[in-house]
């Protein structure tokens, strides 16, 4: 018997508290299963254009976009601390 591990709870949208949150999917989509996903509401399209510090989860109840990953820091960034 497979265990199941336990599903971490959404985190609530930080404008409105809403748990109703999908990701955010970055990147040219590379087919339809990505669109059909996109028109069933399961994730948000984000555009083409990525960067270090995009948000990486969308509100479906008000659209705010949140969680942002922390910058990187380089190996020329840690040694010039």
């Amino acid at each position: 018997m497979t265990k199941k591990r336990p599903r971490k709870s959404p985190e609530p949208c930080p404008k409105c508290g809403s748990l109703d949150i999908v990701p955010i999917f970055y990147g040219l989509p590379g087919g339809p299963e990505v669109m059909e996903a996109a028109n069933q509401g399961k994730i948000a399209l984000g555009g083409c254009c990525v960067t270090d510090h995009d948000p990486q989860k969308q509100c479906k109840v008000c659209g705010t976009q949140f969680d942002l990953r922390p910058p990187r820091v380089t190996e020329r960034a840690r040694r010039e601390k």
